[in-house]
Protein backbone atom coordinates (compact mmCIF):
# COMPACT_ATOMS: atom_id res chain seq x y z
CA UNK A 1 0.00 0.00 0.00
CA UNK A 2 1.29 3.52 -0.50
CA UNK A 3 2.10 4.97 2.74
CA UNK A 4 -0.55 8.26 3.14
CA UNK A 5 2.37 9.99 5.05
CA UNK A 6 3.88 10.54 1.43
CA UNK A 7 3.40 14.45 0.99
CA UNK A 8 5.56 14.77 -2.12
CA UNK A 9 3.79 11.93 -3.62
CA UNK A 10 0.60 12.85 -2.59
CA UNK A 11 1.26 16.12 -4.48
CA UNK A 12 2.44 14.09 -7.77
CA UNK A 13 -1.31 11.92 -7.63
CA UNK A 14 -3.12 15.10 -7.23
CA UNK A 15 -1.45 17.54 -9.79
CA UNK A 16 -1.47 14.19 -12.11
CA UNK A 17 -5.20 13.64 -11.42
CA UNK A 18 -6.09 17.10 -12.62
CA UNK A 19 -3.78 17.35 -15.62
CA UNK A 20 -5.59 13.74 -16.71
CA UNK A 21 -9.00 15.36 -16.11
CA UNK A 22 -8.26 18.10 -18.30
CA UNK A 23 -6.78 15.43 -20.97
CA UNK A 24 -9.67 14.30 -21.38
CA UNK A 25 -12.00 17.51 -21.82
CA UNK A 26 -9.50 18.29 -24.30
CA UNK A 27 -9.85 15.00 -26.19
CA UNK A 28 -13.68 15.27 -26.22
CA UNK A 29 -14.16 18.22 -27.55
CA UNK A 30 -12.33 17.11 -30.34
CA UNK A 31 -13.96 13.77 -30.99
CA UNK A 32 -16.17 13.29 -33.82
CA UNK A 33 -19.68 14.99 -33.40
CA UNK A 34 -22.43 13.42 -32.60
CA UNK A 35 -25.29 13.35 -30.55
CA UNK A 36 -24.53 11.26 -27.03
CA UNK A 37 -27.64 9.72 -25.39
CA UNK A 38 -29.74 11.70 -23.13
CA UNK A 39 -28.55 11.38 -19.66
CA UNK A 40 -28.38 12.63 -16.06
CA UNK A 41 -26.72 16.34 -15.86
CA UNK A 42 -22.96 16.23 -15.17
CA UNK A 43 -20.43 18.04 -13.13
CA UNK A 44 -16.98 19.68 -14.67
CA UNK A 45 -14.36 17.43 -14.67
CA UNK A 46 -15.97 14.27 -12.26
CA UNK A 47 -19.51 14.21 -14.81
CA UNK A 48 -21.95 11.79 -12.88
CA UNK A 49 -19.08 10.19 -10.06
CA UNK A 50 -21.06 12.18 -7.31
CA UNK A 51 -24.58 10.49 -8.43
CA UNK A 52 -23.66 6.70 -8.84
CA UNK A 53 -25.34 4.75 -5.82
CA UNK A 54 -23.11 2.81 -3.29
CA UNK A 55 -24.75 -0.35 -3.83
CA UNK A 56 -28.01 -1.93 -5.79
CA UNK A 57 -27.03 0.52 -8.58
CA UNK A 58 -29.75 -1.54 -10.98
CA UNK A 59 -32.02 -0.06 -9.00
CA UNK A 60 -30.90 3.85 -9.38
CA UNK A 61 -30.21 2.76 -13.08
CA UNK A 62 -34.14 1.44 -13.51
CA UNK A 63 -35.10 4.73 -12.26
CA UNK A 64 -32.84 7.17 -14.31
CA UNK A 65 -34.56 5.02 -17.35
CA UNK A 66 -37.96 6.36 -16.88
CA UNK A 67 -36.59 10.17 -16.69
CA UNK A 68 -34.17 9.31 -19.46
CA UNK A 69 -35.14 6.59 -21.29
CA UNK A 70 -33.99 2.83 -21.89
CA UNK A 71 -30.52 4.23 -22.98
CA UNK A 72 -28.97 7.15 -21.09
CA UNK A 73 -25.67 8.47 -20.93
CA UNK A 74 -23.33 8.92 -17.77
CA UNK A 75 -19.35 10.34 -17.61
CA UNK A 76 -16.94 8.93 -14.59
CA UNK A 77 -14.21 11.40 -14.67
CA UNK A 78 -14.29 11.54 -18.55
CA UNK A 79 -14.71 7.85 -19.22
CA UNK A 80 -18.15 7.26 -21.29
CA UNK A 81 -20.55 5.01 -19.36
CA UNK A 82 -23.67 3.75 -21.31
CA UNK A 83 -26.91 2.07 -19.64
CA UNK A 84 -28.95 -0.33 -21.49
CA UNK A 85 -32.22 -0.80 -19.75
CA UNK A 86 -34.28 -2.20 -22.87
CA UNK A 87 -34.07 -6.41 -24.14
CA UNK A 88 -34.37 -5.50 -27.84
CA UNK A 89 -31.78 -2.56 -27.64
CA UNK A 90 -29.33 -5.12 -25.55
CA UNK A 91 -30.18 -7.68 -28.35
CA UNK A 92 -29.46 -5.01 -31.05
CA UNK A 93 -25.88 -3.69 -29.68
CA UNK A 94 -24.33 -7.23 -27.99
CA UNK A 95 -26.08 -9.82 -30.14
CA UNK A 96 -26.23 -8.23 -33.55
CA UNK A 97 -23.19 -6.43 -33.54
CA UNK A 98 -21.55 -8.92 -31.06
CA UNK A 99 -18.10 -8.17 -33.03
CA UNK A 100 -18.18 -4.58 -31.54
CA UNK A 101 -19.17 -5.27 -27.88
CA UNK A 102 -17.43 -8.48 -26.14
CA UNK A 103 -14.94 -6.78 -24.89
CA UNK A 104 -14.78 -7.00 -21.05
CA UNK A 105 -13.79 -3.83 -19.03
CA UNK A 106 -9.97 -4.13 -17.82
CA UNK A 107 -9.63 -3.77 -14.05
CA UNK A 108 -6.20 -2.91 -13.19
CA UNK A 109 -5.87 -3.85 -10.05
CA UNK A 110 -8.03 -7.91 -10.42
CA UNK A 111 -7.11 -8.08 -13.88
CA UNK A 112 -3.86 -7.44 -14.61
CA UNK A 113 -2.26 -6.91 -11.33
CA UNK A 114 -3.43 -10.11 -9.87
CA UNK A 115 -4.08 -11.93 -12.95
CA UNK A 116 -7.60 -12.49 -13.77
CA UNK A 117 -7.20 -10.74 -16.72
CA UNK A 118 -6.76 -14.92 -18.23
CA UNK A 119 -9.74 -15.98 -16.59
CA UNK A 120 -12.99 -16.62 -18.93
CA UNK A 121 -14.43 -13.49 -17.47
CA UNK A 122 -11.76 -10.93 -17.91
CA UNK A 123 -10.30 -12.01 -21.01
CA UNK A 124 -10.46 -9.42 -24.10
CA UNK A 125 -12.28 -11.02 -26.88
CA UNK A 126 -9.46 -12.87 -28.69
CA UNK A 127 -7.44 -15.70 -29.53
CA UNK A 128 -7.49 -16.73 -25.67
CA UNK A 129 -11.40 -16.65 -25.30
CA UNK A 130 -11.95 -18.87 -28.27
CA UNK A 131 -9.59 -21.48 -27.24
CA UNK A 132 -11.03 -21.26 -23.97
CA UNK A 133 -14.95 -21.41 -25.55
CA UNK A 134 -13.84 -24.65 -28.07
CA UNK A 135 -12.25 -26.34 -24.65
CA UNK A 136 -15.31 -26.07 -22.68
CA UNK A 137 -17.96 -26.29 -25.67
CA UNK A 138 -16.05 -29.92 -26.66
CA UNK A 139 -17.03 -31.32 -22.87
CA UNK A 140 -20.10 -29.40 -21.93
CA UNK A 141 -21.84 -28.91 -25.07
CA UNK A 142 -25.26 -30.19 -25.85
CA UNK A 143 -23.86 -34.00 -27.01
CA UNK A 144 -21.40 -33.77 -24.31
CA UNK A 145 -23.12 -32.53 -21.23
CA UNK A 146 -25.82 -35.46 -20.48
CA UNK A 147 -22.74 -37.85 -19.39
CA UNK A 148 -22.74 -35.08 -16.32
CA UNK A 149 -26.52 -35.91 -15.69
CA UNK A 150 -26.37 -39.13 -13.09
CA UNK A 151 -23.45 -37.16 -11.25
CA UNK A 152 -26.03 -34.09 -10.59
CA UNK A 153 -28.65 -35.90 -9.75
CA UNK A 154 -26.41 -37.74 -6.92
CA UNK A 155 -26.06 -34.75 -5.85
CA UNK A 156 -28.83 -33.71 -5.74
CA UNK A 157 -30.20 -36.66 -3.70
CA UNK A 158 -27.07 -36.32 -1.08
CA UNK A 159 -28.49 -32.60 -0.98
CA UNK A 160 -31.55 -33.65 -0.01
CA UNK A 161 -30.45 -35.84 2.86
CA UNK A 162 -28.37 -33.17 4.42
CA UNK A 163 -31.41 -31.00 4.35
CA UNK A 164 -33.52 -33.88 6.21
CA UNK A 165 -30.56 -33.99 8.51
CA UNK A 166 -29.74 -30.24 9.34
CA UNK A 167 -32.13 -28.04 7.55
CA UNK A 168 -31.16 -24.58 9.39
CA UNK A 169 -27.83 -25.27 7.71
CA UNK A 170 -29.44 -24.32 4.65
CA UNK A 171 -26.97 -22.12 2.21
CA UNK A 172 -24.07 -24.08 3.36
CA UNK A 173 -25.53 -26.66 2.26
CA UNK A 174 -26.46 -25.09 -1.04
CA UNK A 175 -22.89 -24.00 -1.47
CA UNK A 176 -21.23 -27.64 -0.75
CA UNK A 177 -23.59 -29.14 -3.45
CA UNK A 178 -22.85 -26.49 -6.09
CA UNK A 179 -18.74 -26.66 -5.14
CA UNK A 180 -19.25 -31.05 -5.06
CA UNK A 181 -21.43 -30.72 -8.45
CA UNK A 182 -18.54 -28.01 -10.06
CA UNK A 183 -15.44 -29.71 -8.72
CA UNK A 184 -16.62 -33.42 -9.66
CA UNK A 185 -17.12 -31.77 -13.34
CA UNK A 186 -14.24 -29.68 -13.69
CA UNK A 187 -11.59 -32.53 -11.50
CA UNK A 188 -13.47 -35.34 -11.41
CA UNK A 189 -12.96 -34.58 -7.46
CA UNK A 190 -14.67 -35.93 -4.82
CA UNK A 191 -15.51 -32.77 -2.49
CA UNK A 192 -15.80 -34.22 1.06
CA UNK A 193 -17.21 -30.68 3.01
CA UNK A 194 -17.48 -26.75 2.21
CA UNK A 195 -13.95 -27.14 4.33
CA UNK A 196 -12.59 -29.13 1.67
CA UNK A 197 -8.65 -27.78 0.88
CA UNK A 198 -9.93 -27.10 -2.81
CA UNK A 199 -12.73 -25.00 -1.81
CA UNK A 200 -11.19 -23.41 0.39
CA UNK A 201 -8.46 -21.93 -2.21
CA UNK A 202 -11.22 -21.02 -4.63
CA UNK A 203 -13.75 -19.18 -2.12
CA UNK A 204 -9.93 -17.60 -0.79
CA UNK A 205 -9.14 -16.56 -4.66
CA UNK A 206 -13.06 -15.47 -5.91
CA UNK A 207 -13.64 -13.60 -2.36
CA UNK A 208 -10.09 -11.34 -2.86
CA UNK A 209 -11.03 -11.06 -6.71
CA UNK A 210 -14.76 -10.06 -5.41
CA UNK A 211 -13.07 -6.91 -2.70
CA UNK A 212 -10.66 -5.92 -5.44
CA UNK A 213 -13.40 -5.43 -8.10
CA UNK A 214 -15.15 -3.30 -6.20
CA UNK A 215 -15.80 0.27 -7.78
CA UNK A 216 -13.80 2.73 -6.24
CA UNK A 217 -11.69 0.23 -4.35
CA UNK A 218 -8.61 0.74 -6.22
CA UNK A 219 -7.28 4.26 -7.92
CA UNK A 220 -5.42 2.40 -10.38
CA UNK A 221 -8.78 0.96 -11.82
CA UNK A 222 -9.93 4.48 -12.27
CA UNK A 223 -6.25 6.00 -13.25
CA UNK A 224 -4.10 3.21 -15.00
CA UNK A 225 -0.81 4.80 -14.74
CA UNK A 226 -0.65 4.75 -11.43
CA UNK A 227 0.61 1.22 -11.53
CA UNK A 228 3.77 2.33 -12.31
CA UNK A 229 4.10 3.91 -8.85
CA UNK A 230 5.92 2.44 -6.33
CA UNK A 231 4.22 -0.09 -4.20
CA UNK A 232 0.85 -0.64 -6.02
CA UNK A 233 1.93 -4.11 -7.71
CA UNK A 234 3.55 -5.38 -5.19
CA UNK A 235 1.12 -4.22 -2.43
CA UNK A 236 -0.18 -6.63 0.06
CA UNK A 237 -3.39 -7.22 -1.58
CA UNK A 238 -1.95 -7.68 -4.87
CA UNK A 239 0.58 -10.45 -3.92
CA UNK A 240 -2.33 -12.11 -1.84
CA UNK A 241 -4.99 -11.99 -4.58
CA UNK A 242 -2.60 -13.00 -7.10
CA UNK A 243 -0.96 -15.93 -4.92
CA UNK A 244 -4.41 -17.00 -4.02
CA UNK A 245 -5.29 -17.10 -7.59
CA UNK A 246 -2.80 -19.15 -8.89
CA UNK A 247 -3.22 -21.54 -6.52
CA UNK A 248 -7.09 -22.45 -7.23
CA UNK A 249 -5.65 -22.06 -11.19
CA UNK A 250 -3.10 -24.87 -10.49
CA UNK A 251 -3.28 -26.99 -7.66
CA UNK A 252 -6.43 -29.09 -8.67
CA UNK A 253 -5.10 -29.40 -12.45
CA UNK A 254 -1.81 -30.35 -11.99
CA UNK A 255 -3.36 -33.01 -9.70
CA UNK A 256 -5.38 -34.37 -12.26
CA UNK A 257 -2.52 -34.08 -14.74
CA UNK A 258 0.12 -35.94 -11.96
CA UNK A 259 -2.73 -38.79 -11.68
CA UNK A 260 -3.26 -39.48 -15.07
CA UNK A 261 0.77 -39.44 -16.25
CA UNK A 262 1.23 -42.01 -13.22
CA UNK A 263 -1.78 -43.89 -13.71
CA UNK A 264 -2.39 -43.39 -17.22
CA UNK A 265 -6.07 -43.11 -16.78
CA UNK A 266 -8.46 -41.07 -14.43
CA UNK A 267 -10.60 -42.28 -11.86
CA UNK A 268 -13.44 -39.99 -13.25
CA UNK A 269 -14.18 -38.29 -16.23
CA UNK A 270 -13.91 -34.55 -16.28
CA UNK A 271 -13.63 -31.45 -17.94
CA UNK A 272 -9.93 -31.39 -17.32
CA UNK A 273 -8.81 -35.07 -18.18
CA UNK A 274 -10.89 -35.37 -21.58
CA UNK A 275 -9.21 -32.24 -22.17
CA UNK A 276 -5.76 -33.51 -21.67
CA UNK A 277 -6.54 -36.23 -23.26
CA UNK A 278 -7.64 -34.20 -26.72
CA UNK A 279 -5.06 -31.68 -26.02
CA UNK A 280 -1.78 -32.84 -24.16
CA UNK A 281 0.21 -29.61 -24.97
CA UNK A 282 -2.40 -27.27 -24.46
CA UNK A 283 -1.90 -27.14 -19.92
CA UNK A 284 -2.06 -22.90 -19.80
CA UNK A 285 -5.96 -23.18 -21.70
CA UNK A 286 -6.70 -25.64 -20.22
CA UNK A 287 -6.11 -25.25 -16.48
CA UNK A 288 -7.76 -21.54 -16.80
CA UNK A 289 -10.91 -22.81 -18.19
CA UNK A 290 -11.21 -25.40 -15.82
CA UNK A 291 -10.50 -22.71 -12.84
CA UNK A 292 -13.58 -20.55 -14.63
CA UNK A 293 -16.02 -23.27 -14.09
CA UNK A 294 -15.64 -22.57 -10.49
CA UNK A 295 -15.36 -19.10 -10.92
CA UNK A 296 -18.46 -18.63 -13.23
CA UNK A 297 -20.41 -21.50 -11.85
CA UNK A 298 -20.63 -21.88 -8.11
CA UNK A 299 -21.93 -19.39 -6.75
CA UNK A 300 -24.07 -18.24 -9.76
CA UNK A 301 -25.94 -21.33 -9.29
CA UNK A 302 -25.79 -20.84 -5.61
CA UNK A 303 -28.05 -17.72 -6.09
CA UNK A 304 -30.49 -19.28 -7.89
CA UNK A 305 -31.12 -22.30 -5.38
CA UNK A 306 -31.45 -20.02 -2.30
CA UNK A 307 -34.38 -17.88 -4.60
CA UNK A 308 -35.83 -20.81 -5.32
CA UNK A 309 -35.97 -22.18 -1.47
CA UNK A 310 -37.57 -18.34 -0.77
CA UNK A 311 -40.57 -18.39 -3.00
CA UNK A 312 -41.44 -21.84 -2.51
CA UNK A 313 -41.65 -20.57 1.40
CA UNK A 314 -43.49 -16.86 0.08
CA UNK A 315 -45.67 -19.21 -2.57
CA UNK A 316 -46.96 -22.66 -1.46
CA UNK A 317 -49.98 -22.85 -3.84
CA UNK A 318 -46.73 -22.92 -6.53
CA UNK A 319 -45.01 -25.50 -4.53
CA UNK A 320 -47.72 -27.61 -4.01
CA UNK A 321 -48.51 -27.84 -7.70
CA UNK A 322 -45.06 -28.14 -8.26
CA UNK A 323 -45.43 -31.21 -6.11
CA UNK A 324 -48.08 -33.12 -7.55
CA UNK A 325 -47.00 -32.69 -10.86
CA UNK A 326 -43.70 -34.78 -9.69
CA UNK A 327 -45.90 -37.06 -8.32
CA UNK A 328 -47.90 -37.73 -10.99
CA UNK A 329 -44.90 -38.41 -13.48
CA UNK A 330 -43.06 -40.13 -10.96
CA UNK A 331 -45.46 -42.57 -9.59
CA UNK A 332 -44.36 -46.36 -10.43
CA UNK A 333 -46.84 -48.32 -11.72
CA UNK A 334 -49.58 -46.72 -11.16
CA UNK A 335 -49.08 -47.42 -7.09
CA UNK A 336 -49.42 -43.81 -5.65
CA UNK A 337 -47.45 -44.66 -2.66
CA UNK A 338 -44.71 -46.00 -4.78
CA UNK A 339 -43.29 -43.57 -6.66
CA UNK A 340 -39.81 -43.00 -8.04
CA UNK A 341 -37.09 -39.70 -7.56
CA UNK A 342 -37.38 -37.13 -10.42
CA UNK A 343 -34.20 -36.75 -12.95
CA UNK A 344 -33.15 -34.35 -15.74
CA UNK A 345 -34.60 -36.15 -18.23
CA UNK A 346 -38.12 -35.96 -16.66
CA UNK A 347 -37.54 -32.23 -17.56
CA UNK A 348 -40.55 -32.50 -20.51
CA UNK A 349 -43.03 -33.94 -18.75
CA UNK A 350 -42.67 -31.55 -15.50
CA UNK A 351 -43.28 -28.30 -17.53
CA UNK A 352 -44.39 -26.47 -14.42
CA UNK A 353 -41.24 -27.50 -12.27
CA UNK A 354 -39.10 -26.15 -15.69
CA UNK A 355 -40.71 -23.09 -15.50
CA UNK A 356 -40.05 -22.29 -11.61
CA UNK A 357 -36.32 -22.47 -12.75
CA UNK A 358 -36.88 -19.93 -15.51
CA UNK A 359 -38.58 -17.98 -12.93
CA UNK A 360 -36.40 -17.86 -10.25
CA UNK A 361 -34.05 -16.65 -12.86
CA UNK A 362 -36.03 -13.10 -13.54
CA UNK A 363 -37.46 -12.88 -10.26
CA UNK A 364 -33.86 -12.74 -8.31
CA UNK A 365 -31.66 -12.32 -10.92
CA UNK A 366 -28.19 -13.27 -10.38
CA UNK A 367 -25.99 -10.68 -12.46
CA UNK A 368 -28.05 -7.02 -12.10
CA UNK A 369 -25.57 -5.67 -14.10
CA UNK A 370 -23.71 -6.99 -17.08
CA UNK A 371 -20.61 -5.28 -18.48
CA UNK A 372 -19.54 -4.88 -21.94
CA UNK A 373 -16.84 -2.42 -23.67
CA UNK A 374 -17.17 -1.18 -27.36
CA UNK A 375 -13.99 -1.96 -29.28
CA UNK A 376 -14.99 0.85 -31.75
CA UNK A 377 -17.36 3.62 -32.10
CA UNK A 378 -21.10 2.79 -33.19
CA UNK A 379 -23.87 4.90 -33.95
CA UNK A 380 -27.52 3.47 -32.83
CA UNK A 381 -30.64 4.18 -34.25
CA UNK A 382 -32.37 4.98 -30.64
CA UNK A 383 -35.46 6.60 -32.12
CA UNK A 384 -36.05 8.59 -29.06
CA UNK A 385 -37.41 12.44 -30.30
CA UNK A 386 -34.14 14.55 -30.58
CA UNK A 387 -32.08 11.31 -29.91
CA UNK A 388 -32.99 9.73 -33.44
CA UNK A 389 -29.65 8.71 -33.82
CA UNK A 390 -26.64 8.42 -30.59
CA UNK A 391 -23.13 7.95 -30.59
CA UNK A 392 -21.56 5.44 -29.00
CA UNK A 393 -18.14 6.19 -28.47
CA UNK A 394 -15.11 3.72 -29.01
CA UNK A 395 -14.38 1.91 -25.62
CA UNK A 396 -17.77 2.92 -23.72
CA UNK A 397 -18.85 0.91 -20.77
CA UNK A 398 -22.05 -0.57 -21.54
CA UNK A 399 -23.89 -1.59 -18.67
CA UNK A 400 -26.93 -4.38 -19.33
CA UNK A 401 -29.73 -3.73 -16.67
CA UNK A 402 -30.71 -7.60 -16.53
CA UNK A 403 -32.90 -6.67 -13.49
CA UNK A 404 -34.64 -3.24 -15.23
CA UNK A 405 -35.14 -5.60 -18.50
CA UNK A 406 -36.36 -8.87 -16.39
CA UNK A 407 -38.76 -6.68 -14.42
CA UNK A 408 -40.08 -4.34 -17.00
CA UNK A 409 -43.88 -4.49 -16.49
CA UNK A 410 -44.09 -4.27 -20.41
CA UNK A 411 -42.83 -7.05 -20.97
CA UNK A 412 -43.64 -9.18 -17.59
CA UNK A 413 -46.49 -7.85 -16.13
CA UNK A 414 -46.74 -7.60 -12.08
CA UNK A 415 -43.37 -7.92 -12.33
CA UNK A 416 -43.08 -8.43 -8.76
CA UNK A 417 -45.07 -11.34 -8.37
CA UNK A 418 -43.37 -15.42 -8.67
CA UNK A 419 -45.61 -16.78 -11.13
CA UNK A 420 -43.91 -19.47 -13.46
CA UNK A 421 -47.27 -19.96 -15.69
CA UNK A 422 -45.71 -16.96 -18.18
CA UNK A 423 -44.24 -19.38 -19.39
CA UNK A 424 -46.83 -21.93 -20.07
CA UNK A 425 -49.12 -19.85 -22.17
CA UNK A 426 -51.60 -19.54 -19.77
CA UNK A 427 -51.98 -15.90 -19.74
CA UNK A 428 -52.93 -13.44 -22.78
CA UNK A 429 -49.33 -14.03 -23.97
CA UNK A 430 -46.40 -16.28 -23.17
CA UNK A 431 -43.62 -14.00 -22.00
CA UNK A 432 -40.10 -14.34 -23.37
CA UNK A 433 -38.06 -16.66 -21.56
CA UNK A 434 -35.68 -14.80 -19.06
CA UNK A 435 -32.84 -17.31 -19.91
CA UNK A 436 -31.97 -14.97 -22.71
CA UNK A 437 -31.06 -12.60 -20.90
CA UNK A 438 -29.61 -14.40 -17.84
CA UNK A 439 -26.87 -16.02 -19.56
CA UNK A 440 -25.68 -13.46 -21.02
CA UNK A 441 -25.28 -11.89 -24.73
CA UNK A 442 -23.81 -12.63 -27.96
CA UNK A 443 -19.94 -13.64 -28.10
CA UNK A 444 -20.08 -13.19 -24.05
CA UNK A 445 -22.86 -15.82 -23.82
CA UNK A 446 -22.19 -18.09 -20.89
CA UNK A 447 -20.47 -21.47 -22.36
CA UNK A 448 -22.12 -23.64 -19.31
CA UNK A 449 -25.85 -22.73 -19.88
CA UNK A 450 -26.52 -26.62 -19.96
CA UNK A 451 -25.09 -27.62 -17.63
CA UNK A 452 -25.98 -25.11 -15.20
CA UNK A 453 -29.75 -25.50 -16.60
CA UNK A 454 -29.40 -29.28 -15.79
CA UNK A 455 -27.65 -28.84 -11.99
CA UNK A 456 -30.31 -26.36 -10.56
CA UNK A 457 -33.22 -27.97 -12.69
CA UNK A 458 -31.98 -31.56 -10.42
CA UNK A 459 -31.87 -29.63 -7.48
CA UNK A 460 -35.10 -28.08 -7.72
CA UNK A 461 -37.40 -31.34 -9.15
CA UNK A 462 -35.51 -33.12 -6.26
CA UNK A 463 -35.79 -30.83 -3.71
CA UNK A 464 -40.02 -30.85 -4.61
CA UNK A 465 -39.98 -34.06 -4.59
CA UNK A 466 -38.72 -35.17 -1.13
CA UNK A 467 -39.31 -31.99 1.00
CA UNK A 468 -41.91 -29.18 1.78
CA UNK A 469 -40.47 -25.36 2.80
CA UNK A 470 -42.24 -23.15 4.56
CA UNK A 471 -42.15 -19.87 7.21
CA UNK A 472 -39.85 -17.48 4.78
CA UNK A 473 -38.68 -14.86 8.10
CA UNK A 474 -35.81 -12.62 8.61
CA UNK A 475 -32.42 -13.87 10.35
CA UNK A 476 -34.29 -11.64 13.08
CA UNK A 477 -37.58 -14.53 12.91
CA UNK A 478 -39.77 -11.61 11.51
CA UNK A 479 -42.03 -13.05 8.64
CA UNK A 480 -41.42 -11.53 5.25
CA UNK A 481 -44.16 -10.41 3.38
CA UNK A 482 -45.28 -11.62 0.02
CA UNK A 483 -44.33 -8.93 -2.46
CA UNK A 484 -47.14 -7.11 -3.81
CA UNK A 485 -47.12 -7.72 -7.58
CA UNK A 486 -46.41 -4.19 -8.83
CA UNK A 487 -44.62 -3.04 -5.79
CA UNK A 488 -40.59 -2.89 -6.02
CA UNK A 489 -40.46 -1.75 -2.44
CA UNK A 490 -42.19 -5.07 -1.22
CA UNK A 491 -39.21 -6.72 -2.38
CA UNK A 492 -37.33 -9.22 -0.67
CA UNK A 493 -33.13 -7.20 -0.61
CA UNK A 494 -30.40 -8.61 -2.66
CA UNK A 495 -26.80 -8.21 -2.11
CA UNK A 496 -24.91 -5.60 -4.15
CA UNK A 497 -21.81 -7.58 -6.25
CA UNK A 498 -20.95 -9.07 -9.61
CA UNK A 499 -23.54 -12.12 -8.37
CA UNK A 500 -26.08 -10.87 -6.39
CA UNK A 501 -27.76 -13.03 -3.19
CA UNK A 502 -31.15 -12.78 -1.53
CA UNK A 503 -30.27 -10.98 1.93
CA UNK A 504 -30.18 -13.41 4.49
CA UNK A 505 -33.29 -15.00 5.29
CA UNK A 506 -34.78 -18.84 6.91
CA UNK A 507 -37.17 -21.20 6.28
CA UNK A 508 -38.42 -24.24 7.74
CA UNK A 509 -37.75 -27.34 5.85
CA UNK A 510 -39.45 -30.91 6.27
CA UNK A 511 -39.13 -34.11 4.60
CA UNK A 512 -42.17 -35.40 2.79
CA UNK A 513 -43.91 -38.75 3.56
CA UNK A 514 -41.83 -41.54 2.69
CA UNK A 515 -38.98 -39.23 1.38
CA UNK A 516 -36.18 -40.49 3.02
CA UNK A 517 -36.27 -44.26 2.13
CA UNK A 518 -36.76 -42.94 -1.51
CA UNK A 519 -33.46 -41.06 -1.16
CA UNK A 520 -32.04 -43.40 0.92
CA UNK A 521 -32.51 -45.89 -1.81
CA UNK A 522 -30.80 -43.64 -4.75
CA UNK A 523 -27.77 -42.60 -3.01
CA UNK A 524 -25.14 -44.98 -1.49
CA UNK A 525 -26.58 -44.68 1.63
CA UNK A 526 -28.42 -47.61 1.94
Amino acid sequence: MISESAFPLAILVATSVVAYLLLKIVRTTSEPTGVLPPGPEQLPLIGNVHQMPPKEDWLTFNKWSKQHGDMFYLSILGKPLIVVNSMQIASDLLDKRSANYSERPTFQMAGEIMGWSKSVVLSQYGDRLKRYRKLLQSVLGRSSAPRFRPLQQEEAMRFALRMMETPEDLVQHIRHNAAAVIMKIGYGYDVSSTSDRYISIAERALGLFAAATVPGAHLVDLFTWMRHLPGVTSSKVAREGNAALMEMVERPFGDVKKSLQECGEEDQYSFVSASLRAQADDDDHIQWAAASLYAGGADTTVSVVETFFLAMALYPDIQRRAQEEIDRVCTVFGDVNTRRLPTINDRDALPFTWAIYQECLRWGVVTPCQYHVSRNEDVYDLDHGAYSQVRIPKGTLVVVNAWSILHNPDTYPRPFEFDPTRYLGEKESTQPDPRDVAFGWGRRRCPGIIIGDDYVFATICTTLATLSISNARSKAGVPIPVPRPDVEADMWRYTTGSISHPEPFDVTVVPRAGALDTVEAGTDRH
